[in-house]
């Protein structure tokens, strides 16, 4: 008996020396959103005692106790990541952040797969508005660890994240800050990397910013992940046009009007097509407009690359024998105007390409033009302005009055100061343009595919 009752005082005495596994702890825990960063199971077994009863401390609201204890086994090993994170959830406990997140820091580097400091970090930040850091510990810390159901809390981050950097992004452009807008757009495009919209007004400040290449870019990925944002493809036209692709912003604005059209866009459509026609034409022929004085050749020219359809729908005359056009940049349309018969050779054969043109000329060519296009479509001619006309220098007796006041009172051509027509003043490029531009418009015929 008393062997006995010594044997039982000895195991008393060892199970009070032993380390205990502390009791659950009563009510709710203080800090739910707090996972218990749990030792490796090759931790001495009074260390994993000692780091659950903190951490039953901790969530009972003895932060102190719960201190005392996690650096006590930070005494005995120094490089326990599950303590340190203990003492990094002590540091959130008490809301100083800084000294939380840097804890957290230092468990990740001496295990970097310890989910539950990845959670504690991404607390930490969440709560010292570093969204976007957040976002990135939480999505680390369900890699590591995808029991974790961070999914929610991750997406209301994002959101926060994207609104408050827009915020602040708006407000700097809006100042002229552009390298400020820049860092807040792209802080919010690391929270929402998918956004056309985001990407969108990230290009408009780089491109205040003179940055096109790289807002270009942001642009083309914009178009291809929302297929229906017409503004996109309208800032990808603006970029095109002013670097001279016109063929690729006339892409981008024909995407932008199957997307939605506007009579605005149909306008730039037909100014860039005339630019691309333009471009392919000879250097003399961009050059009539600042001409001093147009040329026999300059007009056919106008006239049969702006009004090529109605030159190919013109009854074909016998071919007309020119001696002089050979080799000459406008031969072409020469023969072209020829066979409509808007133009004439010269009874010597000749069409004298670089002569001059007066405003009787001029006159001539125009009525025979409205002559064809009335024969083609009587419907539209009947339309035309026919303002009745009298000059102070041409009388009605005069053979140029009828074309004159033909070309005059359809609106083709203007009156000259007090009334006058001026027969025999030389005509401009610009004149020239102009009034073939009149003609265009009049006869609703052009050279560019009315299908584009």
């Amino acid at each position: 008996m008393r062997r006995l009752l010594s044997l039982l005082i000895v195991i008393a005495a060892m199970a009070a020396c032993a380390p205990k596994v502390p009791p659950a702890t009563p009510g709710a825990p203080h800090y739910p959103d707090f996972i218990f960063p749990a030792p490796e199971t090759s931790a001495p077994p009074g260390d994993i005692a000692a780091e659950r009863l903190a951490w039953n401390a901790l969530q009972a609201g003895d932060l102190a106790g719960a201190e005392r204890a996690f650096n006590d086994v930070r005494k005995r090993t120094p490089n326990s990541a599950s303590a340190t994170a203990g003492l990094g959830y002590i540091a959130l406990a008490r809301h100083d952040f800084d000294r939380a997140i840097a804890r957290f820091d230092e468990a990740v580097v001496l295990k970097p797969a310890l989910a539950a400091a990845l959670v504690g970090r991404g607390l930490a930040q969440a709560q010292s508005n570093r969204a976007a850091d957040a976002i990135a510990s939480f999505e680390a810390a369900q890699a590591t660890d995808p029991t974790l159901d961070l999914t929610a809390r991750i997406e209301a981050l994002r959101f926060r994240a994207v609104d408050d950097a827009v915020a602040k992004a708006r407000t700097a452009a809006a100042a002229g800050k552009l390298d400020e807008a820049r860092r807040g757009y792209e802080q919010a495009l690391v929270a929402s990397p998918d956004s056309a919209l985001l990407l969108r007004e990230l290009a408009a400040i780089e491109r205040r910013d003179g940055q096109v290449e790289q807002a270009r870019a942001h642009l083309e990925r914009a178009a291809t992940l929302d297929p229906a944002d017409r503004a996109t493809r309208l800032q990808i036209a603006d970029i095109m046009e002013a670097s001279g692709d016109i063929d690729g912003a006339t892409r981008a604005l024909d995407a932008a009007q199957a997307i939605e059209r506007t009579p605005e866009v149909d306008a730039r459509l037909a100014a860039l097509r005339d630019r691309a026609d333009l471009a392919k034409l000879p250097e003399r022929y961009r050059r009539i407009p600042g001409q001093a004085a147009a040329t026999r050749g300059d007009l056919a020219a106008l006239l049969g690359v702006r009004l090529a359809a109605l030159l190919h729908a013109a009854p074909a005359r016998p071919s007309t024998l020119v001696t002089d056009v050979s080799g000459t940049w406008a031969a072409p349309w020469i023969a072209a105007v020829l066979r409509a018969g808007v133009m004439e050779a010269f009874p010597n054969h000749t069409f004298q390409p670089e002569a001059g043109i007066r405003r009787a000329d001029l006159a001539a060519v125009v009525s025979r033009v409205l002559t064809l296009g009335a024969a083609i479509d009587p419907p539209r001619s009947g339309r035309w302005p026919k303002d009745q006309v009298t000059f102070s220098d041409l009388p009605a007796t005069h053979p140029a009055f009828d074309a004159a006041s033909r070309a005059v009172g359809t609106r083709v051509l203007d009156a000259g100061a007090a009334g006058a027509f001026e027969p025999t003043r030389p005509v401009t490029g610009a004149e020239a343009v102009e009034a073939v531009a009149r003609l265009e418009k009049l006869t609703g015929s052009s050279g560019r595919d009315e299908k584009k």
